[in-house]
């Protein structure tokens, strides 16, 4: 009963805050994107997701990689954390590369792959800015909660892009990420942001804060730590910026929490 007052409890504050953030002017918003490099640079955070490359993914999460990899692609797995798919990928044949913002994972992943005796590289890199060379992947991964931790659509859209740049002609992205269309409470909270947001605008503000942003402190399952900025999208607002990034979207499942979707460089 204590338990689950206090989840309530954390689930009222986070609303909250989550819903004041929405006031901010743009001038306040540019620390979010340093709650995801220090959010993923805690031991916790690096030790749970060391756990989660060892187990390796989930069952769907492995179908994708089987259904939509080619027979020796060449794969950069963007957000690698501490390897989860580049180990999977890897061990079917496949060329990986494993690039991360947070640099105590990519030196947690970097010392599995020497554990395991597998030539893997691991780089510390911004999603938006990849020192990668144009078209030298036949595909990209963004599993696992990684484009929602970019903040603002324009942070996003660069960040699909350069995915994009990085893809051969015709090669293929594989995304997961958070769907505010898949439960009620999601699509009622995101509501009454849409409604504020209206109001603000109508009243000569407009907010720097989107709707569909939040705060989170167990995106990871590590438990509670740093809050941690992330967006989470409607399945129509993802397909229309995959498109603009150049994309042909097809969702494979927007029901659940973490939506799946394929998309095929233009």
């Amino acid at each position: 009963m204590r338990a689950a007052i206090s989840n309530a409890v954390g689930n009222v504050s986070l609303a909250v805050q989550s819903f004041t953030l929405l006031f901010l002017p743009s001038a306040q918003t540019r620390w979010l994107g340093r709650t995801v490099a220090e959010k993923y640079s805690e031991q916790s955070e690096v030790d749970e997701h060391r756990r989660q490359a060892v187990a390796g993914p989930r069952p769907a999460q492995t179908r994708l990689l089987e259904r939509y990899l080619k027979p020796g692609a060449r794969v950069v797995d963007i957000g690698c954390a501490v390897g989860r798919f580049c180990f999977t990928v890897h061990d079917r044949g496949h060329r990986v590369i494993g690039v991360d913002l947070a640099e105590p994972m990519v030196r947690e992943a970097a010392g599995l792959a020497r554990e395991r005796h597998a030539s893997i590289a691991f780089g510390a890199m911004d999603a938006q800015a990849l020192a990668l060379r144009d078209g030298s992947f036949d595909a990209a991964l963004m599993l696992g909660s990684v484009l929602s931790h970019v903040p603002g659509r324009r942070g996003r859209l660069s960040t699909l892009r350069e995915a994009h740049r990085v893809l051969t002609p015709g090669g293929t992205l594989l995304i997961e990420t958070q769907s505010r269309a898949s439960h009620l409470r999601h699509r009622a909270f995101f509501a009454a942001m849409t409604w504020v947001r209206r109001a603000l605008r109508a009243a000569g503000r407009d907010p720097a804060w989107e709707v569909g942003d939040r705060f989170g402190v167990e995106v990871s399952g590590a438990g509670p730590g740093t809050r941690v900025y992330f967006h989470m999208y409607a399945p129509d607002e993802l397909d229309a910026d995959l498109r603009e990034a150049g994309f042909e979207p097809r969702s494979v499942e927007t029901a659940l929490y973490l939506m799946r979707w394929v998309a095929t460089k233009r």
